[in-house]
């Protein structure tokens, strides 16, 4: 429950500070007329991608559960999306949305807990080897911008692109040899826990995680045709997820700057504010769209542009996801009647499978 007051106090932080620099550095009474001064069309489609991406991710959740041999239908699997995402947006470093997908498989639908670990463990290796091979692209496809940027924001990108890349070195490890991956760990852990600040650190449970990852991947490299599947709709994600800022700016009335050149830069500032320790990179994000899309926005309006692109692929996401868990939950009863079915089609499956 602490932890949960404390993640949305911070989200409360930052959502209060944008609120305070639009005042200070902007005028929020100009707010209604460059809404009526922007293209809407493009908004709507920014809105629309986020929306894509949504029913992307529910295609992809129904692919992984049928490859178990669990059934849900797309309903279901568009839910465990939405969950996954608003989690992950309201928790730091994005912890919240795999145990929040793995309860709601395990209470509604009846799918064990060791089998929806699997489902996200699969999504979650499948996604970071993707964005990670994506972000190095488009950071060398852009770095005459960042030789003449800042030298700051250049050791960001820098040290982002890294935790990515180190984070896909971790995982094949793991893909390899998740024994090796555990001997060059162990005495980082255990130099780390003799200091104060890490001493609650569980070890046990982070060789047991790496196991778990270990066997994901074994089985991963026996499905080929479900990781290309896979790899397909991820990719197809990112694409939309990243075209969001290139539709902001066209709604504001810029044509100057070509799709690639701004689908690149935000792709480079996911990777900047991946691994920063407030949920969805809030504040992180907004200082990072500032600073890297400076020189494609007036001043005037770059704020403004901020605003709105977080509006669309954060808040609306907070807001839909909410609303979502808010009808499950009041809806609660009538949907255990309407997911029985599943529930029992699955728990037979986990009973011929101990069997």
């Amino acid at each position: 429950m602490k932890k949960k007051l404390f993640n949305l106090a911070i989200l409360l932080f930052f959502i209060g500070l944008t609120i305070y620099v639009l005042v200070v550095n902007g005028d929020v009474k100009q707010i209604p007329n460059l809404v009526k001064q922007m293209d809407m069309k493009y908004f709507w489609v920014a809105s629309g991608l986020i929306f894509l991406y949504l029913v992307a991710g529910g295609l992809q959740i129904k692919d992984l559960v049928k490859s178990t041999g669990y059934r849900i239908n797309y309903v279901q699997a568009f839910f465990l999306g939405v969950v996954g995402m608003y989690y992950s947006l309201i928790t730091p470093f994005a912890t919240g949305g795999q145990p929040g997908q793995i309860y709601v498989m395990k209470k509604q639908y009846g799918i064990p807990v060791s089998v929806g670990t699997s489902v996200t463990l699969k999504k979650c290796i499948v996604y970071q080897v993707s964005v990670t091979a994506l972000v190095i692209l488009m950071f060398f496809y852009q770095l005459p911008f960042f030789k003449n940027t800042d030298t700051n924001l250049l050791i960001l990108v820098i040290i982002g692109i890294i935790c990515n890349f180190v984070g896909t070195i971790i995982f094949m490890m793991a893909l390899y040899n998740g024994k090796l991956l555990i001997k060059v760990i162990r005495p980082i852990l255990n130099y780390l826990t003799k200091f104060k600040i890490f001493h609650k650190i569980n070890k046990d449970k982070i060789y047991d995680m790496i196991n778990d990852y270990s066997d994901v991947m074994n089985a991963l490299k026996k499905m080929k045709a479900l990781m290309i599947r896979q790899t397909l709709i991820t990719i197809l994600q990112l694409i939309m997820f990243f075209s969001v800022t290139y539709f902001i700016y066209l709604s504001f009335g810029y044509r100057d700057a070509p799709f690639m050149k701004i689908f690149a830069l935000q792709t480079i500032l996911y990777a900047v504010v991946s691994f920063i320790p407030t949920p969805g990179g809030a504040g992180a994000s907004e200082l990072g769209f500032y600073s890297i899309f400076a020189s494609f926005f007036s001043k005037e309006v770059i704020i403004y542009a901020m605003i709105m692109w977080r509006m669309v692929n954060y808040y609306a996401i907070i807001l839909f996801g909410g609303l979502l868990l808010l009808v499950n939950t009041l809806l609660s009863k009538r949907k255990d009647a309407l997911n029985s079915k599943t529930r029992l089609h699955n728990l037979g499956i986990a009973e011929q499978q101990k069997e």
